[in-house]
């Protein structure tokens, strides 16, 4: 819900005298009504989901030592030869995004 209230005030302190009045018995009208106001807030959730899976956190985690061990993590950049190589393999940035359409312009 959203209310307007246009409010003829000679000063700003009568127009927030005023303000504060209106907002006050708004407020008692709403609370003894029974209902209330929302506030800000925010809900986390957490659940085990496929990536917790022990086998297949174990796959992951040995594809990552591996290229570790073999010097081929690239983290966190990505040696001059890796770029090179990967030099027009992928087209970015991809069609449909917003930085897409900004470059074509």
């Amino acid at each position: 819900m959203e209310i307007f209230a246009y409010i003829h005030a000679l000063d700003y302190n009568d127009f927030l005298e005023i303000q504060e009045d209106v907002l006050m018995k708004l407020m008692d009208v709403v609370l003894e009504s029974g209902s209330g106001f929302a506030f800000p807030s925010s809900t986390i959730y957490f659940r085990e989901d496929a990536y917790g899976e022990p086998d297949r956190r174990d796959r992951a985690e040995a594809v990552v030592r591996a290229a570790r061990d073999k010097g081929t993590l690239d983290l966190p950049r990505f040696s001059e030869a890796r770029i090179a190589a990967l030099n027009g393999e992928g087209e970015y940035p991809p069609s449909g995004s917003s930085a897409r359409a900004s470059s074509s312009s």
